[in-house]
């Protein structure tokens, strides 16, 4: 966290707009200042006056130490005490959950705040920006983005399932349609390609046959002979 503004805390005074400094934290955190920003005390702790490296009370959770560096908070925290026992703790991330110390370090286990927590989203004990479903025993498999100021998903998993199952419903008869369309496309263009050879056959074998038999004809018989068959040929042709 950056040093800026004065070293020292001013427990005794007030803030004065448009001009920054920290000032003895106003929730009545203990041992803590707060930084005014010259129109409003914004999220930024420290221990009072700067503090040297080591454990100060926690600046958001009741209970717990945090550990200073000199400059800034480090990830680092544990409930109270010298050797603090096995337990149920706040969660040093999250004030709606408490998490279990084993006496060494914290552990997966997490639930949210009270004896009986009602059913409802939570924080996500393990993901920092989702929540989780809790059924009033357990966690749930659901989960959603936590967005800052939003409400949380109303749809059931159930609800999900039908739409999907819909959706992949819907594709499926698209598929069939597209296929029967290209098969019935095909089959409309084969149709025609036989026609068409069909009518082009026929008079070229016509006409090739037609020329063979006049020059063949012409040397094996008299002139008297081709003058027929030509005039036969004219005469089909004609017809």
């Amino acid at each position: 966290m950056p040093s800026d503004g004065p070293t020292q805390s001013t427990p005794g005074g007030a803030p004065v707009p448009g001009h920054p400094a920290w000032f003895a934290d106003p929730t009545g955190r203990p041992g803590l200042d707060r930084w005014w920003d010259g129109s409003h005390f914004v999220d930024r702790t420290r221990p009072t006056g700067g503090g040297a490296p080591g454990w100060y009370p926690h600046p958001v959770q009741d209970g717990l130490v945090r550990w200073w560096d000199g400059t800034a908070w480090a990830p680092q925290a544990r409930p109270a005490g010298e050797a603090p026992q096995p337990g149920w703790y706040p969660d040093p991330e999250r004030t709606a959950l408490v998490r279990y110390w084993d006496g060494k370090g914290w552990t997966r286990r997490a639930r949210p705040v009270g004896d009986t927590p009602a059913a409802g989203w939570y924080p996500d004990p393990d993901e920092t920006d989702r929540i989780r479903y809790w059924d009033g025993r357990e966690w749930t498999k659901r989960t959603a983005p936590a967005v800052p100021g939003g409400e949380a998903p109303k749809h059931h998993a159930g609800a999900v399932i039908v739409t999907v199952l819909l959706v992949l419903a819907l594709v499926a008869v698209g598929a069939v349609a597209l296929s029967k369309t290209s098969e019935d496309d095909g089959g409309t263009t084969t149709t025609s390609t036989e026609s068409s050879t069909t009518t082009t056959s026929e008079p070229e074998s016509t006409t090739t046959t037609r020329r063979e038999t006049t020059t063949t004809t012409q040397p094996e018989t008299t002139t008297t002979t081709a003058e027929t068959t030509t005039t036969t040929a004219e005469t089909t042709t004609t017809t």
